[in-house]
């Protein structure tokens, strides 16, 4: 499973991995009550791998501190799975780029990115957006995570 924070020309990247670790903490809080949740489908609080991610244009990680933090925070990840109810979980966390040509987001909320990728045929729209995410690249590759 992967929770993704989206950023193109809103606040920093420190801000992202602050925003990207909370859907990881949320997650995990709702994965120590999932008995209490009034959810039938419990799945999602059963996976074995989260990846915490930050999707954003390339020019958006000029912040010198944002390897050190990403660092220290995936060094944190480490102590996930020492509790019971975690103990089969493991977390990554990472930071991906967008391909340089993609300069421009086609749309500005998720309706248009369904409408636009989830048809019989696809429009052209859908197509530079399947090829922009499938272009990700990682920001840190000598720091880069894989699953374990």
């Amino acid at each position: 499973m992967s929770l993704v924070e989206l950023k193109w020309d809103s606040d920093t990247p420190l801000k992202a991995l602050r925003q990207v670790l909370r859907y990881g903490a949320a997650y995990l809080f709702c994965r120590r009550h999932r008995d209490r949740l009034p959810v039938t489908d419990r799945r999602a609080t059963s996976a074995a791998y989260v990846a915490l991610l930050v999707a954003a244009p390339g020019r958006y990680y000029a912040d010198d501190g944002f390897r050190d933090c990403l660092s220290r925070a995936r060094e944190n990840l480490g102590s996930i799975g020492t509790e019971p109810e975690t103990r089969d979980l493991s977390m990554s966390l990472n930071a991906l780029a967008f391909p340089a040509w993609f300069d421009r987001l086609p749309f500005s909320v998720g309706t248009e990115v369904h409408d636009s990728c989830h048809r019989l045929e696809l429009t052209e729209t859908g197509r530079e957006i399947i090829e922009a995410f499938d272009g990700l690249t990682f920001v840190c590759p000598d720091c880069e995570e894989t699953r374990e």
